[in-house]
């Protein structure tokens, strides 16, 4: 046997391992509902529609075994209140404009796409690759 298959084997032996301990729990826990609030009120075009997509793609990307129900402005909680409500533990995430919030922190205005502000790729840039996401991590 060479080097590279051994290699090759040893990682995808090592990688179904992992898969298979790590895979159980999951689903021995079940099926769970998370509930999103956002700021947006149901069928504003754009941004409630990006809420429906994210709770749709969890749905997808989880086999079903993560849902999420979408709570528009006003149903759960006011949409300025989404913020609270999670902190409180009344959802368990928000869907909304960071730049909202800044009365909780004046440094959650960086984290939300302004007129004249960062390009899509720059802001990217910055918060992945440039310290953004430490410093959005010390708002939390």
């Amino acid at each position: 046997m060479d080097r590279r298959s051994f290699l090759r084997n040893s990682t995808l032996g090592a990688g179904a391992a992992a898969a298979s301990t790590l895979a159980a729990p999951a689903y021995a826990q079940g099926k769970r509902t998370l509930t999103m609030v956002t700021t947006w009120s149901r069928g504003l075009a754009g941004v409630h529609d990006a809420a429906e997509r994210v709770a749709t793609i969890i749905t997808e990307m989880t086999d079903g075994q993560l849902t999420v129900d979408l709570k528009a402005a006003g149903e759960l909680v006011g949409a300025f209140e989404v913020f609270d409500a999670v902190t409180a533990g009344q959802a368990d995430m928000y869907h909304g404009a960071d730049y909202y919030f800044v009365g909780q922190h004046p440094g959650y205005a960086f984290f939300t796409a302004v007129p004249f502000g960062l390009t899509a790729q720059e802001q990217v840039n910055w918060y992945y690759f440039d310290g953004g996401m430490e410093l959005h991590d010390e708002l939390g």
